[in-house]
């Protein structure tokens, strides 16, 4: 039986979690820790920064459940088909 998407974690985690997208989730939060401290330094002149240390994550997350949706419709497709 060969691995599929949904029946293996390691094929799911090699996808997921492929050396781009790893940097990209270090860098996500890299970027909420430095905007985060700098909105908890500076106070109330700066209350934009709050929401905006957040935008990468929520965006690498939201990425990351798409990816994970679009290549569980593909196994289910695969094997409503019978491949």
């Amino acid at each position: 039986m060969h691995s599929t998407y949904r029946t293996s974690l390691r094929v799911r985690l090699s996808l997921l979690f492929a050396p781009v997208r790893l940097v990209l989730c270090v860098a996500s939060f890299a970027w909420f820790v430095v905007l985060s401290v700098l909105y908890l330094s500076r106070g109330q002149g700066s209350d934009l920064l709050g929401p905006l240390s957040v935008i990468p994550f929520l965006t690498f997350v939201a990425r990351t459940v798409a990816t994970d949706m679009r290549h569980r419709r593909e196994d289910a497709a695969a094997d409503d088909r019978g491949d």
